[in-house]
This record gives C-alpha cells, sequence and structure tokens, in this order.
C-alpha cells in the first residue's frame, strides 16, 4: 500500500498550537540608483521583501538528540517540537505541495499532520510510525541529491529541518535510541545537496557581474534564480544577500551545528 493509501483518511482540522520560539526572518531588496548617493554595496539591500516565518528546527532537533544520548527525559523537547510542528504545518505543507516527487509529498505531509497524535498511539504502533517517518527523512535526502531544478532544490531545503525534527522527536518518544548518528548524517548530506545545489555558481552560472566604476570593480551585482539581487564588495556576500529568500541560508547556517553534534 502507498504511504499516501495508508495516510488517506488523516484529516488536516487540527488544533494549532503556538510556539515562542518562532522567529521572522524578514529580508529586504532594491539596489541604489546609479544617480543617487551610494549606500555601501556590502550592506543589505533596502524595500520590503516577502516575510518567511521560520522556527529553528536544527536547535530543537539537537536538543532531542542531546537527551536521547544522555539517557534524559525529552519529554519538554519533544513537546517544543510538536508546538512548531502544529504552528508551521500550513507553511511546511505548502514547501511540501511543490515538491516534484509524489512519494515524497506524501510521506513528508503525512508525517506533519499525523504528528500530533504521536500521545495516542499505543507503544507498538508508535514505534511502526516512528520508522516509518524515518523512512520518510531518507527519501527526502535521496530526493534532494537526485532532483536538479533549483526550485525543487529549494522547496526540499524547507522542508528538510522540520521532517527531520519529526523524526528525532517520535524516535524519542518510541524509545527507538539505535541509529542517532545514522539519522544525523542523513540529515547532514541533505542540508549538503541544498546548499552546493543553490551555492554560486553551481547554481547559476554568469549570474554575478562584476561593476565597474572607472576601469575598477566597484562591486558585484547577483541575482539568483528566483529573481532576487544582491549587491557587495564580493561575490560571495553578493549571492548569500541575493539567495535570501532561498533555503540557501537555511542549508548553510544548519550545517555547522549538525556537524558539531554529529562528532560531538
Amino acid at each position: 500500500m502507498s504511504v499516501r493509501g495508508k495516510w488517506s483518511g488523516v484529516r488536516r482540522g487540527l488544533v494549532v498550537v503556538t510556539v515562542a520560539g518562532a522567529l521572522c526572518l524578514a529580508g529586504t531588496g532594491t539596489p541604489a540608483q546609479a544617480a543617487a548617493p551610494r549606500a555601501r554595496p556590502d550592506a543589505a539591500p533596502t524595500g520590503p521583501v516577502t516575510s518567511v516565518v521560520a522556527f529553528d528546527w536544527v536547535s530543537a532537533a539537537i536538543a532531542v538528540v542531546g537527551l536521547l544520548r544522555s539517557g534524559g527525559n525529552s519529554d519538554a523537547a519533544v513537546r517544543q517540537v510538536m508546538a512548531a510542528v502544529e504552528a508551521a504545518r500550513t507553511e511546511i505543507i505548502n514547501h511540501v505541495d511543490l515538491l516534484a516527487s509524489a512519494e515524497v509529498q506524501a510521506c513528508v505531509e503525512a508525517a506533519t499532520i499525523e504528528f500530533a497524535n504521536i500521545d495516542l498511539l499505543p507503544r507498538t504502533v508508535l514505534i511502526l510510525w516512528a520508522q516509518e517517518a524515518t523512512r520518510c527523512a531518507t527519501l527526502t535526502t535521496a530526493f534532494a541529491g537526485a532532483v536538479v531544478s533549483k526550485q525543487a532544490v529549494d522547496n526540499i531545503g524547507f522542508v528538510v529541518g522540520s521532517i527531520y525534527a519529526i523524526v528525532f522527536a517520535a524516535r524519542a518518544r518510541a524509545g527507538l535510541t539505535e541509529g542517532i548518528n545514522l539519522i544525523l548524517q542523513d540529515e547532514i548530506t541533505a542540508y549538503e545537496w541544498v546548499y552546493s545545489k543553490l551555492d554560486w555558481p553551481a547554481a547559476a552560472p554568469g549570474s554575478c557581474v562584476a561593476i565597474r566604476i572607472e576601469n575598477r570593480v566597484d562591486h558585484y551585482t547577483c541575482t539568483a534564480y528566483n529573481g532576487d539581487i544582491g549587491m557587495a564588495t564580493n561575490t560571495r556576500a553578493a549571492w548569500s544577500i541575493a539567495a535570501r529568500n532561498t533555503s540557501f541560508r537555511i542549508a548553510r547556517d544548519a550545517l555547522p551545528p549538525l556537524r558539531a553534534a554529529l562528532t560531538g
């Protein structure tokens, strides 16, 4: 039976719980006009862009992992993840619905919806459910490695953190403490794929151009796949600004703490 079939009876009308740990991340972007007095090009551009609501999934997952390793009580950490999933569920599913893989869509959406019910599951069922969620997370990593479209990579980058946080929390609740490092490595691999495929210049060769004034390079202007523009005195900074509304920054910021957790 397909994953979609297993969960076809699940409805989305679950109670939404707010989470104080949610963060609003906003960027800005309008390049300066050439005739106007120029601000430093390596500063963040000005002007409104779409706000993105995000939760620190990586820190929440690492907190659960630390408690799993130490044998401590993980209930508070698990409940933090549960609250975050409920608060961000609509946003997560909106990204999931844009994925190119029907199987990944089905399993991530099912895991996101059903996660709120884990306290109602008998332990034997919970173990099976946690194992199925783990399979879904590893499938997500495989998809991140296989997909070519920048938009598809971007969308998977927005859901990696939540599906792996769900997996660690579900396994903690089910008492499945083995294989934690392997799952951490899979999450790292997923973010490595997202980072490398959305990074410059692999993401868009020729997307950064040098702006010259009086025969010298004054700054660089980069354009991300979604059309956002960034300016800075070096291409790395310009690209980071241009990619502010993609999951490139999420992957970039997630990798150091995840690698530290793996070796810690």
